[in-house]
């Protein structure tokens, strides 16, 4: 097949042609030859890669997807094509390294991520790429592909990216190779029961999984506070109230995340004061008051210092 893409005119070749050039092409580009010869027949190939007629586009592709090495060019030109051409080239190829698959992927469509997501053999820097610039499909088809390994910069970029989808965050949580540092972060984005399969799965002393599961309603709790009312913040204090929820640790946890109105509607719902009465107390001009509130609210020794240091912060005093 030693011929010279410029002695071959393509313009005046037929379709069918084209078509049955392409198995040739792939037939001795899948096969070990002199490189001058190669060089040759890559020519043709990028021609035809490039060829208006998408049928003949798509049967390059097919031919040249088992090939073990192949010009960078024509790889690129094939990965970037539309879905029918670049789909099953992406599927299977392996002339890209790691490295140049993750330059690549900001530059590839939807559908091509979604290809390289469901692969078993991606790199962690093409991993890393996908998770940063691909789509919740793709994203979620890398989160569920038990066969590549997310590196921890992945992990937190997933997060960063998803945490308010709780689905993806639920698959996440499943996954053996989340870094110990980011645990306490996705455990506040995830459903109960996957959670609880967290904590076993990486077999957490009680110490660290009763706190990562404080956080995580601590979490949910916030995410309603900082979007309400003054009034609606005393009416999910009241119900929290009622469940047995309305812990010491939680009104500390959302007044040091910044809600000053929690704390006084959970004050006044234990103690049964209005808020009035709670912010007047709170305004500390007679501190033996609020020593008194602590006292009708039951916080013992632990929790009163830390209240105490709550309200002086709010109040502006040290």
């Amino acid at each position: 097949m030693l011929i010279s893409a410029d002695e071959l005119d393509l313009d005046n070749v037929s379709p069918l042609e084209k078509i049955l050039l392409c198995q040739k092409v792939g037939q001795f580009l899948r096969g070990s030859h002199a490189d001058d010869e190669r060089m040759v027949v890559e020519a043709i190939a990028q021609m035809l890669a490039v060829d208006i007629n998408e049928s003949v586009r798509e049967k390059l592709a097919f031919e040249l997807r088992n090939c073990t090495q192949l010009d960078p060019d024509i790889a690129e030109i094939i990965a970037r094509d539309i879905q029918q051409v670049a789909q099953p080239f992406l599927a299977e190829t392996i002339v890209f390294s790691d490295e140049h698959l993750a330059r690549l992927v900001p530059e590839l469509q939807k559908f091509a991520h979604v290809t390289l997501a469901k692969r078993k053999d991606l790199g962690e820097q093409a991993v890393f790429a996908l998770v940063s610039f691909a789509g919740d499909e793709a994203v979620t088809y890398v989160i569920r592909n038990s066969d590549i390994a997310i590196p921890g910069s992945g992990i937190g970029k997933i997060i960063d990216r998803f945490s308010a989808q709780r689905s993806m965050m639920n698959y996440l949580s499943q996954r053996g190779d989340i870094p110990l540092n980011l645990l306490d972060r996705l455990a506040g984005l995830i459903a109960d029961a996957y959670r609880t399969a967290m904590i076993s799965h990486y077999k957490m002393d009680a110490q660290l999984a009763g706190k990562l599961t404080s956080n995580a309603k601590f979490d949910s709790v916030w995410d309603k506070v900082i979007q309400a009312t003054d009034t609606q913040i005393h009416g999910y204090a009241l119900d929290l109230h009622h469940d047995g929820k309305l812990t010491p640790s939680l009104i500390c946890d959302i007044g040091e995340r910044g809600s000053y109105a929690f704390i006084v509607s959970a004050f006044s719902v234990i103690s049964g004061r209005t808020r009035a009465e709670v912010k007047g107390i709170m305004s500390l001009y007679n501190p033996k008051d609020f020593v008194g509130l602590l006292r009708e609210c039951h916080f013992g020794d632990e929790y009163g210092p830390v209240m105490l240091k709550l309200v002086k912060k709010y109040n502006g005093k040290k």
